[in-house]
């Protein structure tokens, strides 16, 4: 059976497996300095600490996303509305709460969608 390699941190010398810190041991040999993830991201954070990335309920409604949104809102709530006993008003305030839908794309394109299709989805 094969053994694993390991590598060295420099800083705190705690051993870590190559292939599970993405360490290259045929290209670093010799004297190179190695940090651990967690001495990484304890530098990392201290350097510059990172805003946290915006979730799709910071980023802006197009006309598709609030229909989907709505939609997927909608379909929730009355799946647990049906399934529940609580009040609808208090289910729908929790089931609303954390559902984002958002558009990413940008592309303007008009599509021709076909009567059959749009009578299928018109509710």
């Amino acid at each position: 059976m094969h053994e694993e390699s390991w590598v060295e941190c420099s800083q705190c010398k705690r051993w870590v497996h190559q292939i599970c810190s993405l360490f290259n041991g045929r290209m670093n040999k010799g004297n190179t300095i190695y940090h651990c993830p967690f001495c990484f991201m304890i530098r990392r954070g201290a350097l510059q600490p990172q805003p946290r990335p915006p979730g799709a309920k910071n980023i802006r409604h197009s006309m598709l996303s609030h229909y989907l949104e709505k939609r997927v809102r909608k379909a929730l709530t009355d799946i647990v509305v049906e399934n529940s006993s609580t009040e609808s008003n208090t289910v729908n305030s929790i089931v609303a709460d954390g559902i984002y839908v958002r558009q990413l794309s940008n592309i303007d394109k008009t599509h021709q969608v076909k009567s059959r299709l749009i009578k299928q989805y018109e509710n």
